[in-house]
């Protein structure tokens, strides 16, 4: 597989390195980290203590409908072993539980409880008051554009 890497091809490890960590995959990747960090953060604060970034894998892609481990995995690209794992994590906090899926026996369904749905709305709260601060920091108008541009990378225009 070659691609089209002729001028990178050319450019010193240095200079790659450098160009890479400025590519839109990176700096999308690190802006999600940041906010995940940052919904964490606020979670421990407000006395959701035993929060951490990596539950963001679940809890952002699970339905308040509830949804499978697989659909959960695959939205959160990760494995489904690595869900379960998270799965039986969360549920023992009390956020989620787990359930055979009534129309597929070998599927397991997550489902937010009380706790978990009361946890999800303090994250939104966070994700909007995160919101209000990059309003603040950058402008509406720039965060007005920010937004419509990642709904087209997303394809959810």
């Amino acid at each position: 597989m070659r691609g089209d890497n002729g001028r990178h091809a050319a450019l010193s490890d240095e200079a790659l390195e450098k160009h890479r960590n400025n590519n839109v995959r990176r700096l999308l990747v690190a802006a999600t980290r940041t906010v995940n960090r940052h919904i964490t953060s606020e979670l421990q604060r407000r006395g959701y203590e035993h929060t951490r970034p990596g539950h963001s894998a679940l809890l952002a892609n699970l339905d308040f409908n509830g949804s499978s481990v697989t659909e959960i995995a695959e939205r959160a690209q990760i494995s489904k072993q690595a869900m379960a794992r998270l799965a039986v994590e969360l549920e023992e906090m009390g956020l989620i539980t787990r359930e055979p899926s009534e129309t597929d026996g070998r599927a397991l369904m997550l489902r937010y409880t009380r706790l978990g749905k009361v946890v999800v709305r303090a994250s939104v709260a966070i994700v909007d008051e995160f919101e209000r601060e990059l309003a603040r920091r950058v402008g509406a108008r720039s965060l007005s554009t920010l937004k419509r541009t990642l709904t087209q990378i997303a394809g959810r225009d």
